[in-house]
């Protein structure tokens, strides 16, 4: 039997990936999991990023898709199915506040690095994210 990656339903705290890597690499998804959540607290915002990528391109598991195309759309229905109830779980004015503290740090970032061009990156990216998460709330009321 061919042994290959997959999202894990079973081991699955959000959408699965780091069980379905715990899985393949027959390591507790647990250490996965860790390791993802350091490489995220640590500043690697990218490891956010590549986790939803994963998340889109790694099939779910027992998936029967016969093509890319197919389990692409098999694994954004399943991200829709998951992630709506968690989202819509969290507080509004919890989301509202979360944007606004990045605002904050967003614009605090970029006070600090003034002259540093390169440093505008990640707070620009803070700012809009928070932007963004605060205009998702008012559309919601």
């Amino acid at each position: 039997m061919e042994r290959r990656l997959h999202r894990s339903r079973q081991n699955r705290v959000l959408l699965g990936v780091c069980g379905g890597f715990g899985e393949y690499f027959d390591i507790d998804p647990v250490i996965v999991r860790v390791i993802a959540v350091l490489l995220m607290v640590l500043g690697i915002f990218p490891a956010i990023i590549a986790y939803f990528i994963l998340a889109i391109i790694i099939p779910i598991e027992g998936s029967n898709a016969a093509t890319p195309r197919d389990s692409f759309q098999e694994n954004i229905d399943d991200m829709k199915k998951t992630v709506r109830p968690a989202y819509q779980n969290v507080s509004r004015n919890a989301l509202l506040w979360l944007g606004i503290a990045i605002i904050a740090i967003g614009v605090f970032l970029i006070i600090a690095d003034l002259f540093n061009i390169w440093r505008f990156l990640w707070p620009t990216t803070l700012i809009i994210a928070g932007l963004l998460i605060i205009l998702l709330v008012a559309r919601q009321r």
